[in-house]
């Protein structure tokens, strides 16, 4: 799908819930109202994540919605933006659970539900992730679950996130993972500015993890601070491997069906200009090196390279314009982190570090 018709489905999108009965003019309203006051300070979000957010709908619904729409993007609420805060639904029983006692809900968005749970056998705590109603579950949502379990266990780092288990019981596809004790980088970033030092050091573990997935033949393509955990310690820890793919010639690499040229995957403010223009030949680990380098240029100017007032624009800017050092946003950013960062999220791939051991080592070394 092309940038220009990202509003186009979401007016189809708007037109269907309507047709449904399942939302209001009123609703409608004030969503599209808060959806311009996130873009407006850099946050892309989806429409339907904005309905889900704020409990006007299920994730369920917009799904269907956009089910019912001919050959709808896959540029859904669930590869959107950050987790949605949906209405509680019930937790699975121990019953449904034989293995795993279920202790609390951790969080929540369109491709899972995380649990804090038990592992009986072993006695250790671990995070279980399930398919929101699995047994209904659509089967390319099924096969984004699967992608990420596939996608971990060739990877073994410190700062990966771990897959002990993955499998389906009674219908519903579940992860059980190492249970990091921390917060996410969104949540650091949400409470307050961050030292540039601080900054330099979570971006480099960053790339030392992304590093070995690639080496692997595995690019994460949605790198971002939902999907960066910082464990007790402060370490970085890197997540949710759910739009990954494997560089060709890989084995075991991720079905063309999932990678359809043209399909816009990812985050719109963290993509880079090929996954803009929806290539898939043209995604490498550079890629993931733009994609950390405008989570660097957040975290050092307290905001996104890219803003505009709406998505569309927004995406038009990560293709066509430059952006400013983090430096002009912010007093105190040394002007080696405006170079690392400006080389990470140059245009053209060829301008951009080669991998991403290259940036750590500069990161490191600043």
């Amino acid at each position: 799908m092309s940038i220009e018709g990202f509003e186009r489905e979401e007016e189809r999108l708007v037109r269907r819930l309507l047709e449904l009965g399942l939302v209001g003019e009123e609703d409608l309203a004030r969503c599209r109202s808060l959806q311009r006051r996130h873009v407006s300070t850099g946050r892309v979000l989806h429409l339907g994540q904005i309905l889900v957010r704020e409990r006007v709908l299920r994730a369920k619904d917009i799904a269907e919605a956009l089910a019912g729409i001919e050959d709808a993007s896959r540029l859904t609420i669930s590869s959107v933006s950050p987790p949605a805060m949906s209405p509680p639904r019930p937790e699975p029983t121990v019953q449904d659970w034989t293995e795993y006692e279920i202790l609390a809900e951790i969080g929540r968005g369109g491709m899972g539900i995380v649990y804090r749970a038990r592992q009986r056998s072993l006695g250790r705590l671990v995070a279980l992730k399930v398919l929101p109603e699995g047994r209904a579950a659509n089967p390319a949502e099924v096969a984004r679950f699967e992608r990420e379990a596939v996608a971990i266990a060739r990877l073994r780092h410190p700062g990966i996130v771990a897959v002990h288990e993955a499998g389906v019981r009674d219908g519903v596809p579940f992860l059980a993972m190492d249970l990091i004790e921390g917060r996410s980088l969104r949540a650091a970033l949400d409470a307050g500015s961050m030292p540039p030092g601080e900054a330099m050091r979570i971006a480099a573990e960053v790339a030392r993890a992304i590093d070995h997935a690639h080496e692997a033949s595995v690019v994460h393509r949605d790198l971002k601070p939902d999907n960066i955990l910082l464990g007790s310690d402060g370490r970085a820890i890197v997540t949710d491997f759910g739009l990954a793919r494997f560089l060709p010639g890989a084995s075991g690499e991720i079905p063309t069906s999932l990678t359809q040229t043209g399909r816009l995957l990812g985050t719109p403010s963290y993509m880079s200009p090929e996954q803009v223009e929806g290539q898939t030949t043209g995604i490498d680990r550079r890629t993931d090196v733009f994609s950390l380098g405008v989570v660097l240029y957040e975290m050092l100017a307290g905001r996104l390279p890219f803003v505009g007032h709406n998505v569309v624009e927004v995406l038009a800017r990560i293709t066509a314009e430059e952006p400013r050092p983090p430096s002009t946003w912010r007093t105190g950013v040394p002007r080696d982190a405006d170079r690392i960062v400006l080389t990470a999220i140059a245009k053209r791939r060829e301008d951009r570090y080669r991998t991403a051991a290259e940036m750590a080592d500069d990161l490191e070394r600043a």
